[in-house]
């Protein structure tokens, strides 16, 4: 998740937009965006070359052992591919990330889970579509359907990811779609 959060923020600092859903932001620093870049290409090369394999963070330092323990390490590298082809311009990773997904074999798990601190895996999909849209040569097509499909059931109540009672739910789905930038954008 450190090669995502570093790749989307060199997106933001370097003035990269989700065009169709807002400007670019006015915090432009390419020297910044730029060191921020190669510190999240270092950490997802480090990630899918490791010596030994993937694992989750607790068991490569067992001192985290038992303060927030991963659940897995799959959705990160979804999430991170496709926040580093966004930053690269490079349709090979945003492809590499529909690679993850099915090789993990996620689509199963996503309704089910909860978009949280350990689970990025609903959050997958609606980026890749927000990617798509805005620059479709990067490829991420295909996936607006599992973001519908999750969402929906957020909305009406199903799944592990639904809303509480007493939240607000008069919003339509393109509204909430509409400020999901603003919310990928903290990750």
């Amino acid at each position: 998740m450190a090669a995502a959060a570093f790749a989307s923020c060199s997106s933001l600092y370097s003035g990269r937009s989700f065009t169709s859903y807002s400007p670019p932001a006015s915090l432009q620093d390419t020297s910044y965006a730029s060191t921020l870049l190669q510190h999240a290409q270092q950490l997802y090369s480090l990630a899918v070359n490791a010596r030994g394999g993937e694992m989750t963070y607790q068991n490569s330092v067992r001192v985290v052992r038992d303060s927030y323990p991963s659940s897995s390490y799959k959705d990160d590298l979804v999430v991170a591919s496709l926040w580093l082809g966004l930053a690269l311009n490079n349709a090979t990773l945003v492809s590499q990330a529909q690679g993850y997904y099915d090789e993990f074999r996620l689509d199963g798990q996503l309704n089910d889970t909860i978009f949280n601190w350990d689970s990025v895996l609903p959050g997958a999909p609606i980026l890749a579509t927000q990617i798509h849209k805005s620059y479709p040569q990067l490829g991420g097509d295909g996936w607006q359907s599992r973001a519908e499909v999750y969402l929906d059931r957020v909305v009406s109540g199903q799944g592990a990811g639904k809303l509480t009672k007493g939240s607000n739910c008069s919003r339509s789905l393109g509204q909430v779609l509409t400020e999901l930038p603003r919310w990928t954008t903290l990750l």
